[in-house]
């Protein structure tokens, strides 16, 4: 599938035009990363079950692009997969050594509102969710002088990241 164009615009809006990976339509249920081929897979059934779940709980929830910001937010991640072992990684987002299963996802669907220090309550889940979504926020909107302290630090963070790639 061709990467569409509004996305390679916001992606050469932050310098990433460079950027390379795969975009494919999946029947799986979820949307995600794979790693393993540098291949983002974006579900075509993301309006039932635990995909319905996720988008409910994501930044943008109506926004049908929002699942694509998401899951180049992982592939960035992954691209640059040392950053996720330094001490500034684990002090902005926290260990990824953190568990991660259905019951963080669920645990943050429970709360009632979002703490200052995430965009949504998907972040919540995981310090790799918390990432992606952020990344996705920041596509979109940037730094803002207004965003809560630790929310402009992680975009500070994702901005310090892309400057280093694109260096």
């Amino acid at each position: 599938m061709k990467i569409p164009v509004w996305m390679k615009t916001e992606l050469k809006h932050i310098g990433l035009e460079n950027f390379k990976f795969n975009l494919e339509m999946t029947d799986k249920f979820i949307s995600e990363y794979d790693p393993n081929n540098n291949t983002v897979y974006i579900s075509k059934h993301t309006s039932s079950g635990f995909g319905k779940l996720i988008k409910k709980l994501c930044a943008r929830p109506t926004d049908p692009k929002h699942s694509y910001r998401h899951e180049i937010g992982h592939a960035f991640l992954e691209s640059m997969d040392h950053v996720k072992k330094t001490k500034r990684f684990k002090r902005v987002f926290g260990s990824t050594r953190t568990r991660y299963d259905e019951r963080a996802i669920l645990k943050a669907w429970m709360w009632k509102d979002i703490p200052d220090e995430y965009v949504s309550k998907y972040a919540q889940a995981h310090p790799e969710e918390d990432f992606a979504e952020t990344f996705a926020e920041y596509l979109v909107y940037g730094v803002y002088k207004d965003d809560p302290y630790w929310v402009k630090e992680k975009k500070k963070y994702i901005d310090d990241l892309i400057s280093r790639w694109t260096a």
